[in-house]
């Protein structure tokens, strides 16, 4: 039995298909797909199990408020500018991740027809995956990861140009970790949980830009590794994990910019899902073990958005582009190279060349 997506929020993707500002269409040609390569090389060492349309002029949501442009927190403002001075076009980056044996330190755009490895970066990151990345002021974060030894504490940003290192101001720093969870909220980012050295953390962090800050809240979320959390009307919400033994949850929790409260369940028992925001929702995909719901978080409750599409994937990731949601990877018993879009009520498999099969990669909207 297909269910669909509700009414009021499937009203609300179609708008952003037909008329967001200035964003381009992602309904391009399909070309012959590659074959998916590779098999799971079963639990990490250090996280939990392995396995795996023309534009016609700005819209508006059902409140009245305009949409806004391309991603949450994007270029409604303006067009953003790169380090040459040329406006950066909406696209996916992609970096990192492995298929079981092989850990990939490369970087992949995607611009809603094609994918293109990006080269002459400079110094990158090294090679890593089980790290998270998101978007802060025009520029891409990332933070931590697994080198296949063990956890890492370093930062990077992107800038479209090149990859360069980070370095914090005076004061703490996050531990070196893998699995955790990155959002972006208003002008900071907030980083919690995941897997340091065998042990599963259960602390929040905020980056401002310039430093690192934990925050002492009463009642956080319990430590947990593999959570998915994207960014919602303000504040962050986080969902699923690991916890500390290796079981699965499907609590769900909301970070204000100050402090956690629970929020209704929705998604089943999940972990290294993915999750993404468009239109003023978060699309929630994958991480279970018997199912390939996705879910759409408006702020205030779950909505079960759609039953069919990809399947049951583990480690894939989602990102917005020109209101649609992009997935890529993933393993369901082997790594996956495929490339899915979901338009708001129905996933459609792009049959396109990309990067390699690969799991616990890391992917946001940029710029």
């Amino acid at each position: 039995m297909k269910l669909v997506l509700a009414a009021p929020f499937a009203l609300v993707i179609a708008i952003a298909l037909a008329s967001v500002a200035g964003c381009g269409s992602l309904l391009g040609a399909d070309f012959d797909r590659g074959a998916a390569i590779g098999g799971d090389a079963g639990a990490g060492a250090d996280g939990g199990p392995g396995g795996t349309g023309a534009d016609s002029g700005p819209g508006v949501l059902p409140d009245g408020a305009p949409l806004p442009c391309c991603t949450e927190g994007g270029s409604a403002d303006g067009p953003i500018v790169g380090p040459d001075g040329a406006v950066l076009s909406p696209r996916v980056v992609l970096f990192g991740g492995t298929d079981g044996t092989t850990k990939y330190a490369d970087t992949w755009e995607y611009d809603g027809a094609a994918w293109a490895k990006r080269l002459d970066l400079g110094t990158a990151p090294a090679a890593r995956y089980r790290h998270a990345i998101t978007n802060l002021q025009g520029r891409l974060i990332l933070y931590g990861g697994y080198d296949g030894t063990s956890a890492v504490g370093d930062m990077w940003q992107y800038d479209g140009a090149r990859w360069s290192p980070v370095t914090a101001g005076g004061g703490p720093t996050p531990d070196a970790r893998s699995g955790h969870a990155m959002a972006t909220v208003g002008n900071t980012i907030v980083l919690f949980g995941g897997s340091s050295s065998g042990t599963v953390l259960g602390d929040t962090w905020v980056w401002d830009g310039a430093t690192w800050a934990q925050k002492i809240v009463p009642g956080p979320p319990p430590p947990r590794q593999g959570a998915s959390m994207a960014s919602v009307q303000g504040s962050a919400v986080l969902v699923g994990g690991y916890d500390g033994s290796a079981q699965k949850m499907n609590d769900v929790w909301i970070w204000n910019g100050a402090t956690w409260t629970s929020a209704p369940k929705g998604p089943a028992l999940t972990a290294y899902a993915g999750m993404a925001t468009v239109a003023g929702h978060a699309i929630h995909f994958g991480g279970a073990d018997l199912v390939a719901e996705t879910w759409s978080w408006d702020g205030s409750g779950w909505g079960l958005a759609a039953t069919d599409g990809p399947t049951i994937l583990v480690g894939l990731a989602l990102a917005p582009l020109n209101g649609q949601i992009v997935l890529f990877g993933g393993t369901n018993g082997a790594p996956t190279q495929d490339t899915w879009h979901f338009a708001g009520t129905a996933w459609a498999k792009k049959a396109i060349l990309g990067p390699s099969s690969r799991k616990y990669h890391a992917m946001a909207a940029f710029p």
